[in-house]
């Protein structure tokens, strides 16, 4: 019997932020326009999803990136009223390839003429703290894809959404729990400046120093192969100790994993992105259901201790 596979998907968590300028004459240069910015305001999410629903699918198709991409799919979930839009990316370059086990020979899907590799991406929008949370795929749209499609819908040319990441207010403490450690970054900002640390990682620093360089920086990372970790114990005394002094820090970044068949993550711990992972069993040879991942979304961002209030106690 062939078991289910766990796979790990990330969601970052973003604020849609519309700005609207006029071009006016630069002062320094009349035969050029520069932007004034008039507002910077909450974008109205769920009215751009209303608006989009009323167009054709055709309308809906854009390219991007020199391939289709489309919202396929916008409702309101009628419990919690968030907005959700379901975005695919029509792949049709770098397919690929299907073979069998024993056998050297790759070959063709055999893709029709109007058939595509769907590529997919999820969003939850909450309208009442204007908190977008987007599914990362690396063959999906990216947030800056999901940038591009709601800018191409804007009526207004002097109008411009922006999705800024929603950030940890004390990031250095996100950075201690984790269950794979693999690497670890340290960057002062100025060597002159005296520390009263005393760990491996500052005292690095402090002999480094004699090379009357301004800018140090210690990467540790743990030895090649699937299952090496750095020490977590170690890492995370490092870490303690270094969030008492960061301002001797231009740069502070641990790589973890949370399972050892998880892709490697990274946190900046100056200024960590609020995400979260949310594990899915999925059945070989079959593709991740979007109304599973739907569904999984708003129940972590809505319960208790879920995404929600972890973003509401970061503002």
């Amino acid at each position: 019997m062939v078991k289910n596979k766990t796979r790990y998907i990330r969601f970052d968590f973003f604020e849609p932020k519309i700005t609207r300028f006029e071009m006016i004459k630069d002062p320094e240069n009349n035969r050029k326009k520069i932007k004034k910015i008039i507002s910077v305001e909450s974008f109205d999410f769920i009215n751009w999803m209303t608006e989009l629903k009323k167009k054709s699918n055709e309308d809906k198709e854009i390219f991007h990136k020199q391939e289709k991409i489309r919202a396929d799919r916008i409702y309101t979930d009628p419990k919690t009223e968030y907005g959700i839009v379901h975005f695919t990316r029509l792949r049709e370059t770098n397919v690929p390839a299907i073979t069998q086990s024993y056998v050297d020979e790759l070959q063709e899907i055999g893709l029709k003429k109007d058939e595509y590799i769907a590529e997919d991406a999820s969003c939850l929008y909450d309208h009442d703290i204007n908190i977008l949370m987007i599914q990362r795929n690396i063959y999906s749209l990216s947030p800056a894809g999901i940038e591009f499609y709601i800018n191409n819908f804007l009526d207004n040319t002097c109008e411009i959404v922006e999705l800024h990441p929603v950030i940890y207010k004390k990031a250095f403490k996100r950075g201690r729990g984790k269950n794979i450690y693999r690497t670890i970054t340290m960057r002062t900002s100025d060597v002159q400046q005296n520390s009263s640390l005393d760990n491996p990682i500052s005292r690095a620093f402090k002999e480094l120093e004699k090379l009357e360089g301004y800018d140090i920086e210690v990467v540790v990372k743990a030895t090649k192969g699937k299952s090496t970790k750095l020490n977590k114990k170690r890492v995370e005394t490092i870490l303690e100790e270094f969030e008492e002094e960061k301002e001797y820090l231009s740069k502070a970044e641990v790589g973890f994993k949370e399972s050892e068949e998880a892709s490697l993550e990274k946190i900046d711990l100056l200024k960590g992105k609020i995400f979260t992972f949310l594990p899915f069993s999925i059945k070989p040879k079959s593709f991740l259901n979007q109304d599973v991942v739907q569904t999984d979304m708003i129940n972590e961002y809505s319960r208790k201790d879920g995404s929600r209030q972890l973003i509401l106690a970061n503002r």
